[in-house]
């Protein structure tokens, strides 16, 4: 039954993007027009964070160390909360200049320099954790059905490629709305498995682990509430909403809707580790849904399961693919004629790329981990939200650059604590200006 109603689904979800491509302008695939409401750009922005390489993190977090991750959700949400006061002006301005994605603010907001840089670390970035995304997905797949690793990754590369090419951004939000709807059968097994569950200690989830601690708390907290702000992601739901008023609620609206969605997931995930001790990783999901569930709510389970997975990938694709095409003429200056092709082009070949590159490799967790502590070098970028007079383009450079150069020290000589994400966050604040003053001597302040 699993594989009638994931054929439906991914039928469905092609079907769709097919059909409202017929309809939809150049504007439509690249940023939804600009007239996307609150409420479903909320339900894509949190849904658009939880992937397959994000459900093994928190299985991996639920059972080893609990407390990090909920310090995680906390910067998370706070940062959405302080986001959702200061985009206003932001908003505006980028309306204002038809900007549409983050690297074009930049770029109008600070200069070329900015720009180019945000570019490079943005698409190296993101490539990365399509490729992480990619294998922890195949990996999660091959393990709730009778795929193989390979045949996973190879059905979610053409699925997500497919509907994306189709119908560009405007596909990606309606596909996030179908995959959060079917998050309801995720919280019906949790209804069902909480009957069989025995008492659940939840107290051991959290005592004596090691995130429970300062340096647990500011490296959890700060890791999330520093990288946000510079997050490309959010910068594309709030471009595409269609007044400054829907990008504010649909920031405030994602912080609920993220508590909700991650609270059941981590919530499925002790359920079944009472049920199943022996399993922590990703088998966890075959079991509940074999073994425990009734079976066409142990399909319609994996089916879910299915959608979360895919509701990352096709997020990251989109925003690497813009980095390759529209971004890049952006910076150089070139008028394109045909972006949608472009931009087709681009997830084309990016999608390939990785296909290939996750057929090769399924250990990139190093690396991905490497890149999010790198994200801090991004923390200038706040200059953009912050109502002041913004630093030049040369001091925001130099800091990006600085902070990159100094964690990138740190990792080589393996001395990096994720503490220390919260340093670099301030210096990546007082930098610009000092540079401003006492380097290039043309403060805007």
């Amino acid at each position: 039954m699993f594989y009638i109603a994931a054929g439906l689904y991914v039928f469905l979800i092609i079907s769709i993007s097919y059909f409202f491509s017929k309809k939809e302008t150049t504007e439509d695939f690249i940023i939804g027009a600009r007239g996307v409401s609150a409420v479903p750009l909320a339900i894509s922005l949190s849904t658009s964070w939880l992937g397959g390489g994000a459900l093994a993190l928190i299985l991996y977090f639920v059972f080893n160390d609990l407390p990090a991750y909920l310090f995680l959700a906390l910067g998370a949400v706070t940062n959405l909360l302080v986001f959702s006061y200061f985009v206003k002006k932001p908003y505006e301005l980028a309306r204002k200049n038809n900007w549409v994605t983050m690297t074009e603010m930049v770029h109008g907001i600070f200069g070329k320099k900015s720009g180019y840089f945000v570019l490079i670390f943005v698409f190296i970035l993101f490539l990365v954790w399509l490729l992480f995304e990619i294998v922890g997905s195949g990996l999660v797949l091959s393990n709730v059905t009778a795929l193989t690793y390979n045949q996973s990754v190879f059905l979610i590369s053409i699925v997500i490629g497919l509907y994306l090419l189709f119908g560009g951004f405007k596909s990606l939000i309606r596909t996030d709305l179908i995959q959060s709807g079917l998050l309801i059968f995720v919280f019906i097994s949790c209804l069902y498995l909480t009957k069989d569950a025995p008492d659940i200690d939840y107290k051991s989830y959290v005592v004596d682990k090691p995130g429970l601690s300062w340096k647990g708390f500011i490296a959890g907290f700060f890791g999330f509430f520093a990288l946000q702000f510079s997050e490309s992601t959010v910068w594309q739901r709030v471009l595409a909403a269609k007044s400054a008023e829907h990008a504010q609620k649909a920031l405030v609206y994602t912080s609920a809707f993220y508590i909700v969605t991650y609270g059941l997931i981590i919530y499925l995930i002790i359920l079944g580790g009472s049920l199943f001790q022996d399993t922590q990783d990703e088998k966890l999901f075959s079991f509940i849904a074999y073994e425990t569930l009734p079976s066409w709510l142990g399909s319609l389970f994996l089916v879910s399961i299915l959608c979360i997975i895919m509701s990352t990938v096709d997020t990251i694709l989109f925003i690497a693919a813009q980095c390759l095409s529209t971004d890049l003429g952006h910076l150089l200056g070139k008028k394109i004629d045909k972006p949608r092709m472009l931009m087709r082009l681009s997830i084309f070949i990016l999608m390939g790329a990785v296909l290939g590159l996750s057929l090769l490799t399924r250990d990139v967790t190093a690396v991905f981990w490497f890149l999010i502590a790198l994200w801090v070098a991004l923390s200038p970028l706040v200059y953009m939200l912050l109502p002041v007079r913004k630093p030049t383009d040369n001091s925001i450079f130099c800091s990006m650059i600085v902070i990159t150069l100094g964690v990138l020290l740190l990792y080589v000589l393996e001395l990096y604590q994720d503490y220390y994400v919260a340093y670099f966050f301030f210096m990546g604040l007082a930098l610009p200006p000092l540079l401003d003053k006492f380097v290039f001597s043309k403060s805007r302040y």
